[in-house]
């Protein structure tokens, strides 16, 4: 490009910054500029919301939620404890009904 208009390489950016900021594109630059090498992770995180046809609104509250993932890992954990429990509290229950029935039948057969 710079050859073509016999212009220094630092005009011809110069000049491209000029026209990316007229066509507000100039945080796209600045964007670019910032991500560097790491250009390509942003890209490949951009084609996977487009392939699971994610907008933006989806995106943001997705990673809200990522960062309450060590809470809600925590949570998890607490919830299957608790279930564990309750289900040691149940079958001790039953098993404890099951003896009073058992109970009770032994008792209605002795008074017949």
């Amino acid at each position: 490009m710079s050859i073509e208009l016999d212009l220094p390489p630092e005009d011809v950016v110069y000049y491209y910054r000029q026209y990316l900021e007229l066509q507000n594109m100039d945080e796209l630059n600045r964007i670019y500029q910032q991500l560097g090498a790491t250009l390509q992770y942003f890209i490949d995180f951009f084609k996977l919301c487009r392939r699971l046809n994610l907008n933006v609104h989806q995106v943001l509250e997705a990673l809200r939620v990522g960062e309450e993932l060590p809470f809600l890992k925590h949570k998890i954990k607490k919830l299957r404890k608790e279930i564990e429990s309750l289900e040691y509290n149940k079958n001790t229950l039953l098993n404890e009904l099951i003896s009073i029935q058992n109970q009770i039948k032994l008792s209605t057969l002795n008074w017949s």
